[in-house]
């Protein structure tokens, strides 16, 4: 038997907010349909539009919860940029499921250990991720873990340009759609990032 063993990794957990409500209200058809967009949209690597240089993501879903665990050990591109592509990728999801359904997502991202085993997702950063998602992301919006700048924080290349540079650009990418008052930019601002 093979020895099993955590990484470091930025784990996702993100879900369809009000799903038990669609559940009562849609048939079984579309409720397939908005969970295969939903899962088409996070999983760039199907569809040949993922950067090459990304390590491969682990992906776990069950019903409409999704969880994504991006290995940062051995990567060939910097953490922040593996941040900057998971945050477009939920930036799309968010709109596809907005503008073709009306649905919202919700989630958290975060770093620490993980593991895949038998098919199966776990660590304490996928316990982190869903304290995140379920405690603090009520309504439609993705959570970044203070965590993950903490740990980044004066690493040399971490980031794809620089701490600074970078973190502008994530400021900029929660603000898309006018989102000046999201939560994610509170947080941002008080941890001085903008």
């Amino acid at each position: 038997m093979g020895y099993v063993s955590y990484s470091i990794a930025l784990v996702t957990y993100i879900d369809i907010l009000g799903f038990k409500d669609l559940i009562a209200t849609r048939s079984a058809g579309d409720i397939s349909r908005i969970i295969r967009v939903f899962k088409e949209t996070l999983r760039p690597d199907r569809y040949k539009t993922k950067l090459k240089a990304l390590p491969d993501d682990e992906y776990v879903n069950f019903s409409d919860l999704i969880v994504i665990a991006t290995p940062l050990e051995k990567a060939r591109v910097a953490p922040g940029l593996q941040l900057f592509s998971q945050l477009m990728r939920l930036v799309f999801a968010q709109s596809s499921l907005l503008a073709d359904e009306g649905i919202p997502i919700r989630g958290a991202i975060t770093i620490g250990q993980v593991v895949k085993s038998w098919r199966q997702l776990y660590g304490p950063a996928v316990v982190r991720a869903y304290e995140l998602e379920h405690g603090q992301a009520k309504y439609p919006r993705i959570v970044i873990d203070d965590m993950i700048f903490k740990a980044l924080h004066g690493i040399p290349h971490a980031w794809h340009n620089d701490e600074s540079t970078d973190k502008r650009y994530l400021n900029a990418i929660t603000r898309l759609g006018g989102c000046e008052d999201c939560r994610i930019n509170r947080r941002m601002r008080l941890l001085n990032l903008s």
